[in-house]
């Protein structure tokens, strides 16, 4: 490594350069108090940040953060790091700088006694040649339900320009790329079925008397009654799934993750039978064509689609154009929600995301690298969608 460069910990004073250099990277809006809730809200003792500084230029030149999440697994709870953040100006790449930042937040995460480092990438040759991660490649999927088409079809073209011109910013893309990009943006949605299967689905569906019956036994509610509930749902399906790798959800979590969130502002319905939660949902209606459903969870069939049409039609009375559910479709209690969803028009793509792992200390590498076992959907993301 070059004299002029260091590989060090972030810096306080230093946060408002970081985020500078994300948002000019990514073409973000984020602030200096968003980073503080991702990284030190939770557990601000026990997160990782490294930066490589140019000293010569007094200019930072890369970033990668371990944001501290504990994980179930199989029963137990494990201390882990998210991988995010990951930055290099491209003036800076060619060999192996990079690879150093990450060992030196890999070594970070060993003193923290993070069992593993997990994370969403769209690069996985990347971290899996150079950075030593376990790739999973078309595991992760993602869903979307159309309520309204054409307002579909105008936020898919605008994501789309976005994203070229995000494009352009990091010098990734040529003129060629970009006509081609908009094209598929206009041609691959207007091939797509006018009208919402979900729409008529909803509509028209029929209850008999058995279900009608079995629905009037659930009741919505908005607020958990207790944070225990979370914890005895996921014990129930562990007694089908012993190997189930979750997020432990536990009040200092779902407070952090989802109430006191800076950037979204998330709906939450919790379905009861009795005193029993067997379902729940976090979506996040932000942006106001898309509800993103970060976590949808049930226990049973009946209870998870008695949660999706009541959330269908709560989204289409806020003229929410179309729902998105992201997951990984390995995972069995996963894959019953995406064929759920499909029972009311969901239409399924891999998405263009790896789940990216890498074990640092967990005894029984046979459960930790099976990608069945790993309860992925959008809770397990950034936290901003």
């Amino acid at each position: 490594m070059k004299k002029n460069l260091e590989i060090r910990d972030v810096k306080s004073s230093e946060v408002k350069d970081i985020i500078a250099f994300h948002n000019a990277t990514h073409g973000d809006n984020r602030r200096p108090e968003h980073w503080a809730w991702e990284y030190r809200g939770n557990y601000p003792e026990s997160y990782v940040f490294g930066i490589i500084k140019d000293k010569e230029k007094d200019r930072l030149v890369g970033t990668q953060g371990m944001i501290p999440i504990y994980i179930n697994i199989g029963g137990d709870r494990y201390f882990s790091g998210k991988s995010e953040n990951s930055l290099l100006d491209p003036n800076y790449r060619g060999g192996t700088l990079f690879q150093d930042l990450y060992e030196y937040t890999v070594n970070k995460c060993k003193e923290k006694k993070m069992c593993c480092i997990w994370g969403y990438t769209s690069a996985g040759r990347v971290w899996r040649k150079k950075l030593k991660f376990e790739v999973y490649a078309e595991s992760l999927g993602e869903a979307k339900i159309i309520l309204n088409f054409g307002a579909t079809i105008f936020d898919s073209i605008q994501s789309k320009i976005k994203n070229v011109l995000k494009a352009i910013r990091n010098k990734q893309t040529t003129v060629g790329k970009i006509i081609e990009g908009i094209f598929h943006a206009l041609s691959g949605k207007l091939k797509q079925t006018p009208k919402s299967k979900s729409e008529s689905i909803s509509k028209n569906k029929t209850l008999t008397n058995k279900e009608d019956s079995l629905k009037g036994q659930f009741k919505i509610v908005q607020k958990l009654r207790s944070y225990q509930d979370l914890n005895s749902l996921y014990k129930r399906l562990r007694k089908t799934y012993p190997n189930l790798i979750h997020i432990d959800q536990d009040k200092k979590y779902v407070q952090w993750r989802i109430f006191d969130n800076p950037v979204v502002k998330y709906d939450t319905d919790f379905v009861y039978e009795g005193n029993i939660l067997r379902a729940y949902c976090y979506i996040n209606t932000t942006k106001r064509r898309c509800g993103y459903i970060s976590d949808l969870t049930f226990e049973t069939p009946d209870a998870g689609d008695f949660l999706i049409e009541n959330l269908i039609s709560k989204l289409r009375s806020k003229k929410i154009a179309y729902v998105t559910f992201f997951g990984n479709m390995d995972n069995p209690l996963i894959d019953s929600v995406f064929e759920l969803l499909k029972t009311y028009g969901a239409r399924i793509q891999i998405s263009n995301q790896f789940f990216v792992l890498r074990n640092l200390s967990y005894n029984d590498k046979t459960v930790l690298f099976d990608i069945k076992n790993w309860y992925l959907n959008a809770l397990w993301s950034e936290g901003y969608d």
